[in-house]
């Protein structure tokens, strides 16, 4: 161990244009390779398959990765980046990119600059820039931050193009932090919408309750970034409409503990059980999940759990991988992402455990390469 960790320090300040080969790993991509390598080159995949099927360059940096496992890096489509050091924090996870779903616009656009200049070592950012709130909803406890609000479809326009350089829009149907304060109508949350649409961003919506999460679908919205655990399981007609819309699901299970911490543990229980059924529900019935969770509003940013809890959803291991990697690289437009696969950007995990044979080994990270340079490890 203190050999490869050795190494990974000395190629993490190697010349980003060198060749670098990981061997030996078991890599998923997805069929498994046993006693892989993999060929990074600018910053690419160049080449996969099994040892002796690859041949290195004169020259090569090697990482000697046997008895570990290789995956394409992980996707967070759920954090909060009000805290610019949570970005580089979640690259130890595996986190090679993530989907900020709110914070402030300008601060996040500077700090993705700052990552993709090369200036800091980061994950790829997505981002919907500050979320926007129903009337009197915007949080108190972000003073003297205020969030923008919507009362009717005319102030649309202006909140949608205030959003420029943001690749999504996110919606509070309900705000949880004033919940006396009225819910988003339909008629705002779908001209924000179409706006969105318009100029090609997604639109993220934090549902908060059944009702909210019937609005939002409404609106048309393309990404639910919670399950909604307080209103019971999902009926059959809003499961229909979720699949027939092809929305995705951040199912965010993890949060519930943290929400609801200091209230009878029996209560808990019962409210993560509804949360799990319901993506137990959308998965079966073919639903896009994604790996989701609310780092940045919550303060311990280890997934470990929120894997536990996908598997007892009823998500194989393929699935789990999906939620991290494939799944958001479709519905987040980024092509060449998200698989080991020759020509894709070389964002990579190395784990120490195999997370076939358990979920939770998915948080059990070596390394973290993001375009063919380490950038984490532990």
């Amino acid at each position: 161990m203190r050999k490869i960790a050795a190494l990974l320090v000395f190629l993490a300040h190697a010349a980003h244009g060198s060749d670098l080969a990981i061997v030996g790993a078991k890599a998923y991509a997805p069929k498994a390779i046993d006693d892989s390598v993999i060929l990074i080159r600018d910053g690419r995949i160049a080449a996969i398959g099994r040892r002796g099927d690859v041949r290195l360059p004169h020259g090569a940096e090697v990482i000697n990765a046997t008895g570990r496992f290789l995956l394409p890096g992980f996707w967070n489509s759920h954090v909060h980046l009000l805290d610019p050091s949570v970005a580089v924090k979640l690259m130890h996870y595996g986190f090679t990119t993530v989907v900020d779903s709110g914070s402030v616009l300008e601060k996040t656009l500077a700090l993705r600059r700052r990552i993709d200049a090369g200036e800091i070592d980061g994950p790829r950012i997505v981002t919907a820039g500050e979320p926007v709130f129903p009337p009197g909803g915007s949080p108190v406890m972000l003073e003297p931050l205020v969030m923008p609000e919507i009362r009717d479809a005319s102030q649309a326009a202006a909140i949608v193009d205030a959003h420029r350089g943001a690749e999504a829009l996110k919606l509070y149907m309900v705000s949880w932090m004033n919940p006396g304060q009225p819910a988003m109508a339909l008629a705002p949350a779908r001209a924000l919408a179409a706006g969105a649409h318009r100029r090609g961003m997604l639109v993220l919506a934090h549902p908060q309750n059944s009702d909210g999460l019937q609005t939002a679908l409404d609106a048309g919205a393309d990404v639910m970034m919670h399950t909604t655990p307080d209103g019971g399981p999902w009926s059959d007609a809003l499961l229909a409409q979720l699949l027939r819309q092809h929305v995705a699901l951040t199912p965010t299970l993890t949060l519930w503990s943290q929400e609801l911490r200091g209230k009878p543990q029996p209560l808990v229980d019962g409210f993560i059980d509804i949360a799990i059924e319901q993506l137990r529900a959308f998965r079966r019935g073919g639903g896009t999940v994604l790996f989701g969770t609310d780092a940045g509003y919550l303060e311990d940013l280890d997934p470990t759990e929120e894997y536990a809890r996908m598997a007892r959803a009823g998500m194989s291991f393929a699935e789990i991988l999906d939620s991290l990697t494939a799944n958001p690289a479709r519905v987040f437009r980024r092509a060449k992402t998200g698989a080991l696969r020759r020509g894709y950007e070389a964002d990579l995990v190395i784990l120490d455990a195999d997370p076939a044979a358990d979920a939770r080994n998915f948080g059990h990270v070596s390394a973290v390469i993001r375009g063919g340079k380490v950038v984490a490890q532990r």
